[in-house]
């Protein structure tokens, strides 16, 4: 088996870095204006960001479990909170408002949606889970498990991602009532997980743990590695507003990346916080 040279033909930029409190950051979304982060026992912060820095403005916990995975539609943020299930929020720039809970047994580690469903990567044997969610109630639809711990979601509006742990990233379609498993691929060397997933519509992106956070293609039926860049920490969850890619990494606390860029010449030192 011959190994070919990786050759980046694009680059990221960190921007900036920021930690508060004492627990893990473990996931980020953003709706444009705020950036909002999942932080363990810690629960749900609301940050702004500037391009330059990072602006906390509110945090809230409920329940005892650990805030994992959260994400947003025009109306409610959604948080994957392990033993506890998922949570319905709302936040007014300046305070949240917790409006439902639900929990059907299982770990929830993260969530995403289309604008119809919400989809939810559980780990253990539940695999990924099809819900909706009319302001009140949730609805579970379908689930679907491939083996190993789903931990991370998302979907383009054609296919929907799973970040898989050991065994890589996933790619399903759900046509209202059933899950339809496409392709699995891991990247990773032995020891490497992929925790978390997003894209922009051009490149689907992956943290990937100590293997930092991967730029990926897929068209269909075939993923393509673009670029790889760690920076310190454990890459626990990726997201981008259009203009920066936000990871959330650990104890080290939140990323703010570039991408693409091309490649610059000599050596490139990251900044140690």
């Amino acid at each position: 088996m011959r190994i070919m040279p990786f050759v980046a033909d694009c680059v990221f930029t960190l921007l900036d870095t920021q930690r508060d409190g004492s627990q893990i950051y473990w996931g980020v979304w953003g709706d444009g204006t705020y950036v909002y982060a999942v932080c363990g026992d810690n629960g749900i912060r609301a940050y702004s960001f500037d391009g330059t820095t990072f602006t906390l403005l509110d945090t809230h916990l409920a329940g005892t479990r650990d805030y994992e995975g959260v994400w947003g539609d025009a109306s409610f943020i959604y948080a994957a909170c392990r033993g506890d299930g998922i949570r319905a929020y709302s936040f007014n720039g300046t305070s949240f408002t917790l409006l439902d809970t639900q929990d059907d047994g299982g770990d929830y580690e993260c969530v995403w949606g289309d604008g119809v469903y919400l989809y939810v990567a559980c780990g253990g044997s539940a695999g990924i889970r099809a819900y909706t969610f009319n302001g009140t109630n949730f609805a579970l639809l379908d689930s679907h498990h491939a083996g190993s711990y789903y931990h991370g979601v998302w979907g383009d509006g054609t296919y929907i991602y799973v970040a898989c742990w050991g065994d890589g990233i996933r790619a399903y379609t759900f046509d209202g009532t059933n899950f339809a498993l496409l392709d699995t691929q891991d990247d990773s060397p032995v020891g490497g997980y992929y925790h978390s997933i997003w894209g922009d519509g051009t490149y689907v992106y992956a943290a990937c743990g100590s293997n930092g956070i991967r730029a990926y293609t897929f068209d269909g039926a075939t993923f393509t590695l673009k670029d790889t860049q760690y920076d310190g920490g454990n890459y626990f969850a990726v997201w981008g507003d259009g203009a920066y890619r936000y990871v959330a990494c650990e104890y080290v606390g939140i990323y703010a990346y570039l991408f693409p860029q091309k490649p610059k010449l000599g050596s490139y030192a990251p900044k140690v916080y």
